[in-house]
């Protein structure tokens, strides 16, 4: 009983220049952060105006 199949080289890098990227849409770091940031400062204007609605000010 084998443990391993002894694989040719050339099949080896055959598949490894024919790696390509799962993920299409990479977003940066830089780019999350911005995300997460301007959603939470929509959700806290929004929270903000309710209050403001509530207690009958401008």
């Amino acid at each position: 009983m084998s443990i391993a199949t002894i694989v040719p080289a050339n099949a080896v890098i055959g598949q490894a220049v024919n790696i390509r990227p799962m993920e299409t849409d990479i977003v940066s770091l830089d780019d999350r952060l911005l995300q997460a940031f301007s959603g939470s400062a929509i959700a806290t204007a929004v929270d903000k105006q309710t209050i403001t609605n509530r207690i009958g000010g401008p």
